[in-house]
């Protein structure tokens, strides 16, 4: 009989939050997760052996028997929940650094960091410690839950909003956002120009100015956030695209050959084959599609879903504002139902409540021994 556990279905709708850490109380299987995941996660060296290059897009890695292998590094994109996910990927490592087989050489800083027990390997986080009162009241019915404006700005994430521009070979483009410029909701993410109002030759200035202000496009970039990166894709000739377009696909396309050879891959450019959609566009004969990764960070809020200890899913059903504290003067961080507790037969989360409350007190009981307070 094979046993399926609720936890791979819980997971696969679970994002990362920038106040993730380590809890205190673990279950070992924390150290062992970074072992089992692919390189978009973290990079586990193969054999022994040292770095010998590294740049914002790879590392290199050289082993004892003279084998070389590149791994990724730096922003990639991926789909979870229905919503598009930044993933930065790091290394800690400098050329010339050594390591031995089973040493993490670079991790995905959004859900693990450096194990203080041990800094060759990482620790899986995707928790944080929070102050949580068990009451029955109107915020906790059918388990839904009540947080406060602190924890909803630290259970923050990053969610990546891709704009996707799909422009004729016979159309220009002009005044492409740049990679790291911050958007408003108004945003001119760049201005499409048909054929005759990109036509400089033919009409003086004032003729041009207004036929651009009638046939020109100008895509809006509808999110607050920073462009993260840009990607083209295309299918046709170069040779067939305007000025603007070709410029850009020379661009891009170099930009591809010089990661596939860092890479060791078979070198490509950015074209497509026929009929291939790019985030709900689909690339048509002689068009390209601008792809532009605006990321935004969003707080929890009303109507989203957490989970408290392992298995306590709730819906947020209010964010409490002004201040909510303990009756020792310690900052409330969320209300939950002690019957959501009983009716799911957990008591696992107040033995994990009491013990991370316990080995907070003693951290800080090591700390001050330590300087001698």
């Amino acid at each position: 009989m094979r046993r399926v556990g609720f936890t791979s279905i819980q997971n696969a709708q679970t994002i990362y939050a920038e106040g993730y850490t380590v809890p205190p109380l673990r279950t070992g299987y924390e150290r062992v997760i970074a072992q089992r995941v692919d390189n978009a996660y973290a990079i586990v060296a193969k054999k022994d052996g040292k770095v010998v290059a590294i740049d914002d897009e790879h590392m290199e890695v050289e082993y004892t028997d003279g084998d070389v292998e590149s791994c990724p590094l730096g922003t990639t994109f991926g789909k979870a929940a229905g919503e598009t996910i930044p993933h930065y990927v790091i290394t800690d490592y400098k050329v010339g650094g050594s390591f031995v087989k089973g040493d993490v050489i670079g991790y995905n800083k959004m859900f693990f960091e450096r194990d203080v027990l041990d800094p060759k390997q990482v620790v899986y986080k995707t928790s944080m410690l929070a102050t949580v009162a068990l009451v029955q009241s109107q915020d906790t019915f059918e388990d839904s839950s009540a947080i406060s404006i602190g924890l909803a700005n630290r259970l923050k994430t990053r969610i990546t909003k891709p704009r996707a521009i799909k422009v004729k070979f016979d159309q220009q483009v002009r005044g492409l956002v740049d990679v790291g410029v911050v958007t408003d909701l108004e945003t001119i993410l760049c201005t499409i120009e048909d054929q005759t109002a990109g036509n400089a030759d033919i009409f003086d200035e004032r003729s041009l100015a207004t036929l651009r202000l009638l046939a020109n496009k100008t895509p809006r970039a509808k999110h607050i956030g920073e462009v993260e990166k840009i990607e083209i894709f295309y299918n046709g000739e170069i040779d067939q695209m305007s000025s603007s377009l070709a410029t850009l696909a020379k661009l891009y396309d170099k930009r591809r050959k010089a990661y596939c050879e860092k890479m060791g891959i078979p070198k490509s450019t950015n074209e497509v084959d026929v009929g291939a959609r790019i985030e709900g566009q689909a690339v048509d004969p002689d068009s390209m599609v601008i792809v532009i990764y605006i990321t935004e960070t969003v707080h929890m809020a009303q109507a989203d879903k957490l989970v408290f200890g392992n298995q306590l899913k709730s819906t947020v059903g209010r964010v409490m504002v002004g201040t909510n504290t303990t009756a020792e003067g310690e900052p409330l961080d969320a209300l939950f139902g002690y019957q959501g507790i009983n009716n799911r037969i957990v008591p696992s989360a107040i033995l994990m409540g009491t013990t991370n409350t316990l080995l907070k007190l003693l951290g800080k009981e090591a700390v001050m021994a330590y300087r001698g307070e």
